[in-house]
């Protein structure tokens, strides 16, 4: 069953902040990671693919990352992509 569009929206944002607050602390850590990560919970997981640096200016470093919201209610994905800066 298809989720409604507030459903749909919430569970959107909430892949987005998800990833938002991953990638900075990622960002900001030295430890040797295993991709993809996966972010579970009741309605779902969240998977993030492995950030790829993209630009580094002065001492502002951009990049990208894939993610994936995959509802247990829907057969596909949601798939997108996540930006971030941050000061290195």
């Amino acid at each position: 069953m298809p989720l409604a569009a507030p459903q749909l929206h919430n569970s959107v944002t909430l892949l987005r902040i998800s990833c938002i607050l991953t990638l900075t602390l990622l960002s900001n850590s030295a430890l040797a990671i295993e991709w993809p990560q996966e972010i579970t919970a009741k309605e779902g997981t969240i998977v993030i693919y492995q950030p790829q640096p993209e630009k580094l200016e002065g001492n502002v470093l951009s990049g990208r990352a894939a993610t994936s919201l995959e509802l247990k209610d829907q057969s596909d994905p949601i798939f997108e992509q996540q930006r971030t800066r941050t000061d290195v």
